[in-house]
């Protein structure tokens, strides 16, 4: 399993270069497992998931097969990421 996490700004608001998401996930505390990348404005991000929410933290889960499972942000339940991740996990038998 493997997880994303797109940096669309620097702390001036400006766009983050690789190294800056980098250091970004290391300050947030972001595990090994994730693979962190930047996207200027969240650009690439926005042409391809269909984002209504406009908010951030924005969450869109994807299973094995690709295809988009879960999407929420910072306006929706707390648990909305957490209970879609858990489904997944528990369809591929990975979930007690």
């Amino acid at each position: 399993m493997k997880f994303v996490l797109v940096v669309g700004a620097d702390k001036q608001g400006q766009p983050p270069t690789p190294a800056y998401a980098g250091q970004y996930a290391t300050e947030k505390g972001y595990q090994d497992g994730w693979v962190v990348v930047s996207d200027p404005g969240f650009a690439k991000m926005d042409n391809r998931i269909l984002d209504n929410y406009g908010a951030i933290p924005f969450h869109a889960i994807l299973a094995k097969d690709a295809i988009l499972r879960v999407v929420s942000a910072d306006q929706q339940f707390v648990w909305t990421p957490e209970v879609g991740l858990i489904n997944i996990l528990k369809e591929q038998g990975l979930y007690p």
